[in-house]
C-alpha cells in the first residue's frame, strides 16, 4: 500500500511539474499502466522517493507529452 501511495504521488507531483496541472485518478491510473517496466524496477529497487526514480518519471513523461 505504501509502494502504491508513493507511486501516485511522484506521478501527482511530476506531472504537475510537466503539464501545470493537476491530474485526475484517470489519467494517473493510465500513467501508471504506461510508466516503462525499467523505471518500475528502479523504483522497487530505491523507492519512489529516490531522487533517480523521480528524475527518470519526469524525464519519461516530458518526452512523452501529449
Amino acid at each position: 500500500m505504501k509502494d502504491k501511495e508513493e507511486m501516485h504521488n511522484q506521478i501527482h507531483d511530476n506531472y504537475y511539474d510537466v503539464y501545470g496541472t493537476v491530474p485526475n485518478d484517470e489519467q494517473i491510473a493510465k500513467i501508471v499502466d504506461s510508466i516503462p517496466d525499467k523505471i518500475k524496477a528502479l523504483a522497487m529497487n530505491w523507492g519512489w522517493y529516490d531522487t533517480e526514480v523521480r528524475e527518470s518519471v519526469y524525464v519519461w513523461m516530458k518526452q512523452n507529452k501529449k
